[in-house]
């Protein structure tokens, strides 16, 4: 099994969707790489050999942000909507769910993170 940036690559799985599971790495970013490198479509990330991994890794390192840029970078929105005081932003604050799901009988997990002291 391949692994880039710390994320095993499942062998069993077709080449676009293995490739979703890098972090920075979403569909049209798969789609784009398997079609740069001529994959037909159902190609299997198994049937890829070494020299195809390193080319492909090669063009994912130019293309995808490092993982620390990311999270730094999705840390930087969260606070720019705390210090705007918007609605997402005061339900990031408080530990709630951000994207409209109901709390009275679900978000649980959600709710439950809301004790441990998270540095804003």
């Amino acid at each position: 099994m391949f692994s880039f940036r710390n994320s095993k690559l499942p062998f069993d799985k077709e080449l676009r969707s293995s490739l979703q599971s890098i972090r920075g790495v979403g569909w049209f970013t798969s789609c784009f790489v398997t079609f740069k490198f001529g994959f037909s479509y159902p190609f299997f990330f198994g049937n890829m050999n070494f020299y195809q991994f390193l080319l492909l890794s090669f063009l994912l390192k130019a293309m995808v942000g490092r993982f620390n840029h990311i999270e730094r970078f999705t840390f930087a929105r969260i606070q720019m909507l705390i210090k705007l005081g918007s609605v997402r932003g005061l339900r990031h604050r408080d530990f709630l769910p951000v994207r409209g799901q109901r709390t009275r009988s679900n978000a649980g997990v959600r709710k439950a993170f809301r004790f441990f002291v998270r540095k804003f």
